[in-house]
C-alpha cells in the first residue's frame, strides 16, 4: 500500500484502485480489469473513513476499467452504511452493454441510498456532483 500523504491520507494507491480527495471530492478509480467483490468493497470502505474522517463528500467512482461488480458487492455498496460519507455518487462507466446492464440492474434493483448516476464521460459526472459540495 502507498500513501502519497500519509499524515492526511490524501491519497491511496493499491493494485486495483486509487483513492483521493481533490477539490472536495472524494475520487475512486478502479484499474486493471478489476472484479469488484466484497473484499475490496469492504477495504475501500475502511480507507475511506479514515480518509474522510467523518466528513460526507459527492462521491467520483470511475469504474471504466471495471470488469464487473459482484451481487454481493453490489448490495453491499447500496447500504446506508457503505455511503455513510457520500452526499452523492457519480460512477463513470464505459459504454459496453454490459456496463449498461449492470448499472440499470443496480439503479432498479440495489437501489442505492444515496443520489446516483452514471456517466460515460468525467466532465458530466464532475458538473453534476457539484451541486452537492
Amino acid at each position: 500500500m502507498k500513501h502519497t500523504q500519509s499524515e492526511s491520507f490524501d491519497r491511496i494507491v493499491e493494485e486495483y484502485y486509487e483513492l483521493s480527495i481533490e477539490e472536495g471530492i472524494f475520487k475512486a478509480k478502479f484499474k486493471n480489469d478489476v472484479v469488484v467483490d466484497n473484499a475490496i468493497s469492504l477495504e475501500i470502505d475502511a480507507k475511506r473513513a479514515a480518509m474522510c474522517r467523518d466528513k460526507k463528500y459527492p462521491c467520483l467512482s470511475d469504474a471504466q476499467n471495471v470488469k464487473y461488480w459482484t451481487k454481493e458487492s453490489r448490495a453491499l455498496m447500496a447500504t446506508e452504511h457503505f455511503n455513510r460519507y457520500s452526499k452523492a455518487v457519480a460512477v463513470i462507466s464505459n459504454t459496453s452493454l454490459v456496463h449498461a446492464t449492470l448499472v440499470n440492474f443496480y439503479l432498479k434493483f440495489d437501489k442505492p441510498k444515496v443520489p446516483t448516476r452514471f456517466f460515460t464521460n468525467y466532465t458530466n459526472a464532475i458538473e453534476w456532483l457539484q451541486k452537492y459540495k
